[in-house]
Parts: structure tokens; sequence; C-alpha cells
């Protein structure tokens, strides 16, 4: 079953599922001076249960979502453009966004340098990339892949409940 297919049955049960451990991922982001800018994007955006939390500093705030089923759910929310794709060949151009956004998803992603360069790719000089990382479950190997990106350096890292969040800056 590819993840896709997995998500978009997961769907109807995910904000119940899993509302309050993704609320704290954001809450320690925002907390550590973290700030969405005005251009937001979200990959991995799931039912788009943060993006839309995002959304209310934001000019435009869009998520990416490989499932159809997660991102039938997530236009029940206001102020999120929605887009289905994926998170290796976004369908963006370069500099558009201030601050992309991978909040427990980038374990899923096969591509995953690829996926790095296109993240920082989408962010404007000076933006940010944040990503939440599990800490328990996810490739040990996660981490040190996005710290030895050429286009990232790092800002922060910071626990999260079980997870690690790296606040990255573009280069």
């Amino acid at each position: 079953m590819s993840i896709a297919s997995k998500y978009d049955m997961d769907g109807r049960s995910y904000d119940a599922l899993y509302c309050g451990e993704q609320t704290t991922k954001l809450e320690v982001a925002l907390k550590a001076g973290w700030a969405p800018g005005e251009r937001l994007v979200d990959i991995g955006c799931g039912t788009a249960l943060l993006t839309s939390r995002l959304a209310r500093g934001c000019d435009l705030t869009v998520g990416l979502d490989i499932s159809s089923g997660m991102l039938k759910k997530a236009k029940l929310r206001k102020r999120v453009e929605l887009v289905q794709g994926d998170a290796s060949y976004l369908p963006f151009r370069s500099d558009s966004f201030t601050s992309c956004v991978c909040f427990t998803s980038f374990h899923h992603f096969r591509r995953k340098i690829q996926t790095i360069n296109e993240m920082a790719g989408l962010v404007r000089y000076g933006g940010s990339v944040v990503f939440s990382l599990l800490s328990k479950g996810g490739e040990p190997n996660d981490e040190l892949r996005i710290r030895r990106s050429r286009r990232l350096e790092i800002r922060g890292r910071l626990s999260a409940g079980n997870d690690s969040l790296l606040i990255m800056r573009r280069l």
C-alpha cells in the first residue's frame, strides 16, 4: 500500500488522533521566535490542521499533500490554498515563499536530498524552512541530511514531545 493510499483512508480520523501532538510542535516553534512570514507553504500538510492556524498571519498560505483523502478534509479549512503533489517534485517557482514547513511528514519521503533541495529552493534568501522529525521510528540520518544541505543553515534545534524541530535559514 502506498503512503497516499494509507493517508487517503486515515484522513477522516487524523485530526482527532494527532491534534494535540501537532499543536504542541507548532507552539514550540512559535515560542522559539520562529514566524511564518507573509507567504508560507506546508509540505505534507495532511488535513491542513496546522496550515490553517499559520494562515492567520500570512498573506498567502499553501498546503501540499500527496493524499487526496487528506486534502478532501483540508478543503474545509479557510484561507489555505491546496495542491496535490509529490514533495520531491514541487510545482512552485523558486523563491516564491518566505517560509516552508514540514511537520511530521519528512520520514515518508523517498527522495530526501531532492526534497530538501526542492524545499530550500522555494524559500527566499533569509527565509525559514522548519522540519519536525520523529525521534522514534524516523530515520536517524534525516537530521544529518538536512544539516548537510548547502542551501540551508541551522537557526535552532528544539524538542517537542517525541520529535525534534529544526529551524533552518535559507542561504
